[in-house]
């Protein structure tokens, strides 16, 4: 009775392994990429900081470095930072939609190796007064990026009155607008597979040196 019951607790042990929530190591670097018409707002190729200047302000794009996490389903993982920056002129400028295009790469070294690239265009506008500004700027990309197991679902900013589903540019120097992303991450079946048969394997053995 005593083996029969170790037999199952390690059958039971090996499917709870096989149930368990995910947890992987992530191992990540961003980009970006402008690509407008306008002088003053395009890179040739994707790079760690780019920007976009013209018509009275300068947003720039700031990727990370490599990152190496331990993640839960659902955990927020940071994508790089966008900072609006007046110029001189302090006239509106209006962006409209489909003239700025925004290309935030996410290349991944771990759990798979991959790339994924979040497109969006800008819209809205940008005023600064004397002392004061606003802005109503909006990047709106496609919401998930799948690179192998690994899924990268940009959040959006949300609340009362908020009609757009994109994330809202702040107007200030001190505070840079953040980008995450909530990440989910299931191991490959095959790894799993492997560990809950070493499992059962290891209870196996005990069975059978308990029998001899």
């Amino acid at each position: 009775m005593r083996i029969a019951a170790k037999m199952m607790a390690g059958a039971l042990l090996a499917g709870a392994v096989l149930a368990a929530p995910a947890q992987a190591q992530i191992n990540y670097s961003t980009t970006g990429q402008f690509v407008s018409a306008f002088p003053g707002c395009g890179d040739p190729a994707p790079a760690l900081v780019v920007s976009c200047t013209g018509g009275g302000f300068s947003l720039t794009f700031t990727g990370t470095g490599e990152n190496l996490f331990a993640y839960d389903n659902g955990s927020s993982a940071f994508l790089g930072n966008f900072l609006l920056t007046p110029l001189v002129n302090p006239s509106a400028v209006t962006v409209p939609d489909g003239v700025v295009r925004f290309n935030l790469g996410i290349n991944q070294v771990l759990p798979t190796v991959g790339s994924g690239v979040a497109t969006g265009f800008f819209s809205g506008e940008v005023h600064y007064t004397g002392a004061t500004g606003g802005s109503s700027l909006v990047f709106a990309p496609n919401q998930v990026v799948m690179i192998g197991n690994t899924i990268y679902q940009l959040r959006f900013d949300s609340g009362p009155g908020v009609s757009y589903n994109g994330i809202m540019i702040t107007l200030d120097v001190n505070q840079p607008t953040s980008v995450k992303a909530i990440v989910t991450t299931t191991p490959e079946p095959a790894s799993m597979g492997l560990l809950a048969t070493g499992l059962l394997g290891v209870f196996g053995l005990g069975y059978r040196r308990k029998k001899a």
